[in-house]
């Protein structure tokens, strides 16, 4: 009959035994090829400079937002540059005929549009500290984008000197700056 006692000498191991001993050799084969690249000195400069580069992108992340949460206290202390927003959308309001309610209410008729594409763009020239969301919200809680829109749409109506939207652009410029008419 058939033994399965481990033998001793060079007779042949059970199944089990021959693979357990594989794995060891082929773990000793590993850790001795491991070893040898750990301690290659150009595995090693590899090992530094990656290192540097993760401590370098970490380093201006946290200065990056030191610098965003800084320059945002700054601004909180800084004065107004330009005239009153109120006295912004007084101006082209009454250039336009309407009130500043009108201006900042929900209607979207053709000339509240105007009047609104010429605050927006009397507000970014005038007070250039204003942010678009700030823009929006001041007038009525609009959607950034469309401010956006009146932004980049309107300069080329202003420009126009036939148009209404450049007659209320000069006028209402015209009541805070009286010496460029």
């Amino acid at each position: 009959m058939f033994s399965f006692m481990p033998v001793l000498g060079n007779e042949p191991l059970g199944l089990v035994d021959e693979a357990r001993r594989r794995r060891e050799v082929y773990a000793r084969y590993i850790e001795k090829r491991v070893a040898a690249v750990l301690e290659s000195p150009v595995t090693e400069q590899q090992i530094e400079a990656e290192v540097a580069e993760r401590v370098r992108r970490e380093v201006r992340r946290r200065v990056a937002e030191r610098a965003v949460r800084r320059l945002g206290q700054v601004r909180l202390r800084l004065p107004a540059e330009g005239p009153p927003i109120a006295k912004i959308l007084k101006a082209v309001a009454r250039t336009a005929a309407l009130s500043v309610n009108e201006l900042r209410g929900p209607r979207i008729s053709g000339g509240l549009v105007l009047a609104r594409q010429v605050a927006v763009l009397l507000l970014g020239e005038l007070r250039p500290e204003l942010s678009i969301p700030q823009i929006a919200q001041v007038l009525g809680g609009r959607d950034h984008k469309s401010i956006l829109n009146a932004r980049d749409r309107d300069p080329a109506r202003v420009a126009d000197p036939d148009s209404q939207s450049a007659r209320w652009y000069s006028e209402a410029r015209a009541l805070h700056f009286p010496k460029e008419v």
